[in-house]
């Protein structure tokens, strides 16, 4: 891997299986040192494991940094991602965003939406499922309101735009797609505070009726993960990596 990497995400296309990632932290190998300098994509080629940084026409610079952030990707290979910051932990300065940003990995060409008056605020550390209708649904998370000329974070609720169960506001959780069209929603924690899980530990969303519902299941031996990684294979919802809701 030719970066350090944290914060940022992974896409893989379903034309060729190639891994893009998006985003990011970036560090030098090995270090704790940011890589200024380093590419806001790399691409892993799956098939004949080999890395590469691609040429982009009408990247935006803006862009550079830019963590906090779930992508997601279509059937045509356009990857869109919202909102994120470019905020390193070193950074005195800031922005976080709610610009909408599109890579199309087929001709490798940016563009960024323009901002429309109903987006919503700043959001970061959500979970994004594209649905085949073409609607991305963005769960979780935290936004930034603008207070005078301070941004103010603040959680976002599991149920602004849902009905059904109450479910708590959350970071660092999963969200898959289940072959029923239900997201179910895994894990995480509270947003101001890494030690606290978030309630309840798992979810569904039924995406045709926008009802959320609690799955009645035994929790012996199922850790309340946070910042981890989920993947649906048939019916099974593979969890991997994480913590279990502990500073680290």
């Amino acid at each position: 891997m030719p970066i350090g990497y944290v914060y940022g995400a992974s896409c893989v296309s379903p034309i060729d299986n190639s891994v893009f990632l998006v985003g990011g932290r970036m560090y030098i190998p090995n270090t704790a040192t940011i890589n200024l300098g380093s590419t806001s994509v790399c691409v892993f080629n799956s098939n004949i494991s080999l890395w590469t940084t691609p040429s982009i026409i009408g990247f935006n610079s803006s862009f550079k940094m830019r963590n906090e952030i779930q992508p997601v990707i279509d059937n045509y290979g356009k990857i869109y991602t919202f909102g994120g910051t470019n905020y390193t932990g070193f950074n005195v300065s800031f922005v976080r965003y709610n610009d909408m940003s599109i890579l199309d990995t087929n001709s490798m060409t940016w563009s960024t939406l323009a901002i429309s008056a109903n987006a919503p605020p700043p959001l970061l550390s959500y979970t994004a499922t594209l649905l085949p209708t073409g609607i991305i649904v963005y769960l979780g998370g935290y936004k930034a309101t603008l207070v005078g000329s301070l941004s103010i974070p603040e959680s976002v609720n599991m149920y602004e735009v849902a009905s059904g169960a109450k479910i708590g506001s959350r970071i660092g959780h999963s969200a898959v797609l289940n072959q029923n069209g239900d997201i179910i929603i895994y894990g995480g924690t509270m947003w101001n505070d890494f030690a606290t899980p978030a309630t309840p530990y798992i979810a569904k969303l039924d995406t045709s009726s926008w009802m959320w519902s609690i799955p009645n299941l035994s929790q012996i031996n199922s850790p309340q993960l946070g910042f981890h990684s989920a993947a649906l294979y048939g019916d099974y919802m593979i969890i991997a990596f994480g913590n279990c809701c502990i500073i680290v």
